[in-house]
């Protein structure tokens, strides 16, 4: 089999883990409080330890206690995490469609959800983010399904 999937991606439960090299990537974290309280969505592209810390420190910083860091083997492998922006409500959440690559880019294509107007929503500020372990890339691209570039990082 040239790749399995296996948890609920969905609710940023468990591990999509697809190991095809033309759309292998693993979720490691995946929630809606990132330390990231910014407007504009962030792309971040990780190569090596010391940039994956600060880059997790930005996604899990309002947990407490605080997750460790997954293991990432960098010689062959990229993490890539977007950060959707601050939101004024709970209810907005992404989902992570696919991932293909070209040379030394990936696009990461994910389905972004937000709440109907006039629905009952938490009212707290929320900030939405994924993290991605990637094949080892120079430069990330975060689509919307339209094909709408969200953000982009390079190494």
């Amino acid at each position: 089999i040239p790749g399995f999937m296996a948890g609920d991606v969905a609710s940023g439960k468990g591990l999509l883990d697809r190991r095809d090299t033309l759309t292998f990537f693993r979720v490691l974290g995946q929630g809606t409080q990132a330390a990231y309280q910014e407007e504009a969505p962030l792309a971040l592209l990780a190569n090596d330890p010391t940039s994956f810390n600060r880059l997790w420190a930005l996604a899990v910083g309002n947990q407490l206690p605080r997750p460790a860091a997954p293991a990432v083997d960098f010689r062959n492998r990229s993490v890539a995490a977007f950060f959707w922006g601050l939101k004024p409500t709970g209810g907005y959440g992404l989902k992570v469609v696919g991932v293909t690559y070209a040379g030394e880019r990936a696009r990461v294509v994910l389905s972004l959800s937000a709440p109907k107007p006039g629905a009952i929503t938490t009212q707290a500020l929320t900030s939405p983010y994924v993290v991605l372990e990637l094949q080892k890339v120079r430069r990330v691209v975060f689509a919307d399904t339209s094909g709408k570039v969200l953000a982009e990082a390079r190494d």
